[in-house]
């Protein structure tokens, strides 16, 4: 009987709904309101109903298995209500354990966590390549090591290695290239100036100014950094 009412009631309302032109209000409530109440009675009748039939004779024991079933729904309900700040508490923890992954975050923000030696190694992709870069305002463009130039699809044979640059080992020369793509998390920025530093030169990537200028802003905020696209 129950689960005749709750299905006519759940039914009926989504017939209205249908039915009913426009997007306005119904009876001065909002139609998302309205599923969501019609919803909410047709599970109370449902439940209620299951439980009180399985536990005929036993008042005591139906009351606590209503009691539990209220808690899960009100779990379910406040797990969905503050669903985005459980989403930025769980990118925090996954930035903590994982430092250099790169996490897109509410409002357009990309979040890196700074790993144990202290620096910002992002984990990135270049022209569709995984690649690992170290963050450094210092770097005038992007520079690529000539080792991993290969794997982003970068033909190393043709390069002309005609530009000054100094590195900690001293002065040396590199390649400019043109990167069809270079991604941070949900970031993507195409046609990005970079160089190619000589085998030998540069221990790791670096992500410079040529990537970092075309974004929105770039902050560092203790041990996050934080990138904003345009």
């Amino acid at each position: 009987m129950r689960l005749g009412i709750s299905l006519a009631l759940i039914l009926g309302t989504i017939a209205l709904l249908v039915l009913m032109p426009g997007q306005g209000s119904i009876a001065g409530l909002e139609r998302n309101t309205i599923a969501g109440i019609t919803i909410s009675i047709g599970c109370a009748l449902l439940i209620g109903g299951s439980v009180l039939r399985g536990y005929r004779g036993r008042l005591p024991q139906a009351v606590q298995a209503i009691a539990v079933w209220l808690l899960i729904i009100l779990a379910l309900v406040a797990g969905y209500s503050y669903r985005f700040e459980l989403q930025a508490i769980a990118n925090r923890v996954l930035g903590s354990l994982v430092p250099g992954l790169a996490i897109g975050e509410a409002g357009g923000e990309t979040v890196i966590t700074r790993n144990g030696a202290g620096t910002f190694a992002i984990s990135g992709r270049v022209n569709g390549k995984p690649a690992r870069f170290i963050f450094d305002t210092g770097a005038s463009t992007v520079v690529i090591r000539q080792e991993d130039a290969g794997s982003f699809g970068i033909a190393t044979a043709g390069l002309s290695f005609d530009v000054p640059v100094s590195t900690a080992n001293g002065r040396t020369t590199a390649a400019p290239v043109m990167l069809a793509s270079l991604s941070v998390g949900p970031i993507t920025l195409h046609d990005v100036r970079a160089l190619v530093a000589r085998t030998g030169t540069l221990g790791t990537n670096l992500l410079g100014h040529s990537f970092l200028s075309r974004l929105g802003s770039y902050t560092v905020e203790g041990d996050r950094l934080i990138l904003r696209a345009r």
